[in-house]
């Protein structure tokens, strides 16, 4: 990919310096890319294309500033930081060159580069350890004019000790009362030391204290009180360290439901019953390794079969009783390299995840001893408190009990060994309530042979 600016007949070459993301749609996903704008440009209109394997773009036009300006500040998050903890900044006209001055609560000042982060109206970097707490200020300082402009002041408060969690009212999934609600926060920081996390709700006059189920980022969840009705209410949180609780965190407005709320599946994933990965030095394969289930996808190295350099990792799956080609994906290492401590090189590319979006597939072809994957949010206290449900038009529908995995906003179902051929239809049901919901997808099961999984 590389992104064109022009300007009369002038074409100037710009390669993106930012990663993208895409949002629950592979093929056709808002996307955003970072670049910088080329410093040889004039102040005039200028028209951008964005150029993929060839093809272009329809041009758009922007218009080039006469010369650079001091950034604009808006926010920072979160709002209430820690000495060592990571900030966002929200503005316009961040540039590589800026430089952020932080005045702590004494008044000495510090210097600190910011951060390129995938937009370009954010900039990022960690505070200094050592900051007193207190308020302070902060301000942005451009050199890209040569006359070192001064963005405006947003002032803060470094905090030392327990602090709240911010919530993200927008990322939150809507559930009824009773229903168990995955918090989403700005920052995870103030878990490090964290024994207890309090959630507050307010509505009418009406306030229940609930703790989360834990005090653990992958597991922030809450049941929201049965006294509640449905309609708005006011969440606040704060965390609570050896016996010292925070100050309440900036309170947020949520909607409850007036009926309870089923699961909220964003992708699939298929787990091969066998995988396998080989290590290749100087084009020739000098390994292969079979993956362990409880490993998947990651991978142990053979390392008493390879030499001293670069080593590439090809990864290969067994569907259907067959074998794929060995797939490389970019990804290695150099030998001798430092593993993970469960002595892991840490998770390999296997099989790419299925996003459910607007493109996605009709039907997604699956194998019988399969399993398959369910991520998203479930508004209960246990997976094994859901149901998958799959039918199909001539057969009798099957009842599958899903098992949990490492990360709680996911499901792992088995597919029978003698399920038979046909499209199924997904179905989640939460068992306690009655919600459901069926997937805009269906598993599309063919009966060829199977490999076994090999203990």
């Amino acid at each position: 990919m590389r992104v064109l600016f022009i300007q009369g007949t002038t074409e100037y070459e710009v390669a993106p310096n930012g990663a993208g993301y895409e949002t629950a749609n592979l093929k056709q996903g808002v996307q955003d890319i970072n670049i910088q704008v080329p410093g040889e440009l004039q102040p005039a209109p200028c028209q951008v294309i964005v150029e993929v394997e060839g093809q272009r773009s329809v041009p758009f036009t922007i218009q080039i500033n006469v010369a650079a300006t001091a950034p604009v500040l808006t926010h920072f998050r979160p709002h209430s930081p820690r000495p060592g903890e990571l900030i966002w900044i929200e503005g316009t006209g961040f540039s590589d060159s800026d430089e952020f001055e932080l005045t702590d609560a004494t008044g000495k000042p510090h210097l600190i580069v910011g951060g390129r982060t995938s937009d370009a109206d954010r900039s990022a970097f960690t505070l200094p350890k050592d900051l007193p707490a207190g308020e302070g200020r902060l301000r942005v300082i451009e050199h890209r004019s040569g006359t070192n402009q001064s963005s405006d002041s947003l002032l803060f408060k470094i905090f030392v000790g327990p602090t709240s969690l911010e919530i993200w009212p927008s990322c939150l999934m809507p559930v009824a009362p009773r229903q168990w609600l995955d918090l989403v926060v700005g920052s995870a920081d103030p878990l490090t030391s964290a024994e207890r996390v309090d959630v507050s709700f307010q509505q009418t006059g009406q306030l229940v204290i609930v703790p989360t189920k834990s005090a653990k980022e992958n597991d922030l969840r809450v049941r929201v009180p049965e006294s509640l009705t449905a309609g708005n209410v006011t969440l606040q949180t704060r965390t609570v360290v050896s016996g010292e609780a925070s100050a309440w965190s900036k309170p947020v407005n949520y909607r409850l439901l007036d009926s309870p709320a089923a699961a909220k599946i964003y992708s699939l994933e298929i787990r091969p019953i066998r995988a396998e990965a080989a290590f290749r030095q100087n084009g020739k394969i000098k390994a292969i390794v079979q993956v362990a289930e409880s490993d998947y996808p990651r991978v142990r190295a053979l390392t008493d079969k390879l030499s001293n350099g670069n080593v590439e990792v090809l990864t290969r799956v067994w569907r259907g009783g067959e074998p794929s080609e060995w797939l490389f994906k970019h990804y290695g290492f150099d030998w001798p390299a430092r593993f993970l401590p469960d002595g892991t090189m840490g998770e390999v590319p296997f099989m790419d995840r299925i996003y459910l979006g607007p493109d996605t597939a009709d039907t997604l072809i699956v194998y019988p001893g399969e399993k398959v994957i369910l991520q998203g949010t479930f508004p209960v206290e246990f997976v094994a408190d859901v149901e998958v449900i799959l039918e199909c038009d001539g057969h009798v529908p099957v009842v599958l009990h899903p098992m949990e995995v490492v990360n709680p906003r996911g499901a792992k179902i088995s597919l029978p060994d003698d399920l038979e051929d046909g499209d199924w239809e997904v179905i989640v049901l939460n068992i306690g309530d009655g919600a459901s919901m069926k997937l805009p997808i269906k598993l599309e099961v063919t009966k060829k042979s199977q490999a076994r999984k090999l203990e």
